[in-house]
């Protein structure tokens, strides 16, 4: 990886163009892990969709709760979470976004994963409840700008993820032209509405939303957070030091906190919660 940076930043300096484009190509194949096993008692599933196989697994039933993993990473990043929404009578269904999982290797976007999230809500059902992790939160806010979920729970978001455009420069050493170039390519490929969820200004119409943050994430910063949930009602916020970017997933407070914030209001998962 450091040679591929180093020869992306000298190419940057001698052809910004095409440090440019080479830059983009890179930015939408995120460097993805395998999945791992799924839950007991979990039942796999795919399906197609534009031509891409999408898979996934769903455990328990009751109201349905969709839960999407970050960049980078696999749906079985929220097996911890998947299991104590089923706990507390939901129906989890977990999938591995476009770009990840067995479909690592191809490149990816919002409108991909958006078109997968809409893809499986159709198969099981529009969700009561969105759990998002990381860039799972803008997959989120672009599949359901138009509302759906009554609950949403974002964990370690990436609230303005072009923040990971001048992290992904630095990384590739790009010239301040190159990095310029690099913009003006993604926005031209983005639009207006991808660009303002990656500014921060993204909404769910009508879901009450809960976010867990460490306040010294190294990934995502807890400012971000913070400040979105000064902006917007109902959107409240839980500080969870020391649990990490990732390891926030299986943190005892977050997952207690999230099954509080979702059962709350949600009598048929009470319900079934006794049973």
């Amino acid at each position: 990886m450091r040679v591929l940076e180093r020869t992306i930043g000298f190419t940057s300096r001698v052809a910004p163009g095409l440090g440019a484009a080479v830059a983009e190509e890179l930015w939408f194949r995120p460097m993805g892990r395998p999945a791992g096993p799924p839950p007991e008692d979990a039942e796999q599933f795919a399906l197609t969709v534009n031509r891409r196989r999408v898979t996934g697994f769903t455990i328990g039933k009751g109201p349905v709760a969709l839960l999407l993993h970050g960049w980078g990473g696999a749906g079985s990043d929220m097996s911890a979470a998947a299991t104590a929404l089923t706990s507390a009578g939901f129906r989890s269904v977990v999938i591995d976004l476009p770009g990840h999982g067995p479909d690592r290797r191809n490149r990816t976007d919002l409108f991909v994963m958006s078109a997968a999230i809409n893809a499986v809500s159709g198969m099981f059902g529009s969700p009561d409840v969105v759990v998002a992790h990381s860039f799972g939160a803008a997959a989120a806010f672009t599949a359901f700008v138009h509302g759906g979920p009554r609950q949403v729970v974002l964990i370690a978001p990436a609230i303005r993820s072009e923040r990971f455009v001048d992290y992904f420069s630095g990384r590739l050493r790009l010239t301040d032209q190159a990095k310029r170039k690099l913009w003006h390519r993604l926005e031209r490929f983005a639009g207006p509405q991808i660009l303002s969820i990656m500014r921060g200004k993204a909404e769910i119409p009508g879901a009450e939303v809960l976010i867990l943050h460490d306040p010294e994430d190294p990934r995502t910063p807890y400012e971000d957070s913070a400040a979105y949930s000064e902006d917007r009602e109902p959107v409240s916020i839980v500080s969870v030091p020391g649990s990490g970017h990732r390891d926030i997933l299986e943190d005892e407070s977050v997952l207690s906190g999230m099954i509080d914030f979702v059962t709350e209001n949600n009598p048929a998962a009470k319900v079934l919660m006794t049973l």
